[in-house]
């Protein structure tokens, strides 16, 4: 414990002017290490400045301690406290009649409940009106909206089990998606580490979670997901990647999947997902996965198994891999309808005809190179500038360092 002020020391007189042991007292702290508990040095302390006065009994040196302390404002782990103020009477085995109020930004939070010394403490916790922005991870992610919160600890001394909590939040959202009935339950638990376990969902069915997260120096975390037609405007948010959240892409996807490794890490993470659906938008195009995909993250490493997609304009197979950084090799093959190139091009209308595509894909997601070939097969259009018709045209396109080369055109 760092402390920096001023220690006041108050005496009075007594009936017999005789000067009584210390009767009150301020302090100003400005350090709590928690390190004990939060072996992150970063998530380690509470800082802040806190006054607060010590009443002795002058008739009783055995009574307990009527403790008070406020403070405008406490940091811990990101998270800021304001209008801070604890009384409690401290004795020599516990602190009784405890009771913790505090702003959590436009939240309140309250704990109530004795804490002995020798036996695990006898708390209820609660919370109303607490913004998930207020939560630095969740404000990362984008998400909106207001949760309560009930927690109370477990008396039995031989459990590992040390609290247990709900989290309930009426309408809550991430990016630019919002969905009610947001629920997560789980357990403090003491093990050779602090560790937390939960279950949630959202939407009852749209997200559904199991798992835990260990408060140890690698955080190593366990957990199962699923989704059902889960907006994919909020997984991007929930990435943390910019080179993901970036991706101009929407839509739903139905899935399932199992993480475990270090959250400290990304390169440890190991995952397994089982992709049954998607229906999404990538500038626009509709993007439709026609049978379902496996895709595992392995090394920092997301390796897609052979996925067949359906867009406005093609049909293609699609397997490889993309990195959490965004560097892709992918290999993509299918038939492409023709029609689309007048759309893009302001020279040739009335296209149609189909393209046989064999490319590679690498590069960023924002800067990808392409390479492979693109076959043309009996393509129409016709050219008002010249007046003139294609008419069952064959050609053969390569592709190279992001230049094309014709290698013949002919019809």
């Amino acid at each position: 414990i760092e402390l920096k002020g001023d220690l006041a020391i108050n005496l009075e007189r007594g009936r017999d002017d005789h000067y009584l042991p210390i009767r009150a007292m301020d302090l100003q702290l400005q350090k709590l290490d928690l390190s004990l508990l939060f072996p992150d040095p970063e998530n380690s302390s509470v800082t802040g400045v806190i006054h607060g006065s010590v009443v002795l009994n002058p008739d009783d040196q055995l009574a307990p301690v009527e403790t008070r302390l406020n403070t405008e404002q406490l940091s811990f782990g990101g998270i800021i406290a304001s209008d801070f103020s604890l009384r409690g009477l401290l004795s020599s085995n516990a602190v009784s009649d405890l009771e913790l109020t505090a702003l959590i930004d436009s939240g309140f939070l309250t704990v109530r409940g004795n804490i002995p010394f020798h036996s695990n403490p006898d708390l209820k916790i609660s919370g109303s009106g607490i913004p998930f922005k207020a939560i630095p991870v969740l404000e990362m992610a984008k998400s909106n909206g207001v949760f309560n919160l009930a927690a109370e600890t477990v008396s039995d001394d031989n459990s590992s089990e040390l609290m247990k909590f709900e989290l309930a939040s009426d309408e809550f959202s991430i990016g630019a998606e919002t969905l009610p009935n947001f629920l997560v339950t789980g357990s403090l638990v003491k093990e050779d580490d602090l560790k937390v376990t939960w279950t949630s969902k959202w939407n009852e069915s749209t997200f559904n979670s199991k798992g835990f997260l260990v408060f140890n120096d690698s955080m190593d975390c366990s957990f199962t997901a699923n989704l059902d037609s889960f907006p994919l405007e909020s997984a991007k948010m929930l990435s943390f990647k910019e080179t993901i959240s970036q991706l101009p892409f929407s839509g739903t996807a139905t899935a399932e999947s199992r993480v475990f490794g270090s959250l400290k890490n990304s390169e440890t993470l190991q995952a397994l997902i089982q992709v049954h659906n998607v229906d999404a938008f990538l500038d626009k195009r509709e993007l439709v996965l026609l049978r379902p995909s496996q895709i595992i993250l392995e090394s920092g490493v997301l390796s897609i198994s052979k996925s067949e997609i359906r867009s406005n304009e093609a049909v293609l197979q699609l397997g490889g891999s993309v990195d959490l950084d965004g560097l892709m090799d992918l290999d993509v093959n299918g038939d492409i309808d023709l029609g689309f190139v007048q759309k893009i091009t302001g020279f040739i209308q009335e296209t149609r005809g189909n393209a046989e595509v064999n490319i590679q894909l690498k590069g960023s997601v924002n800067d990808p190179d392409f390479s492979g070939t693109v076959f043309l097969q009996e393509f129409y259009g016709y050219i008002p500038m010249f007046n003139l018709w294609l008419e069952d045209y064959h050609g053969e396109i390569n592709l190279s360092d992001k230049l094309a080369e014709v290698s013949y055109f002919e019809g």
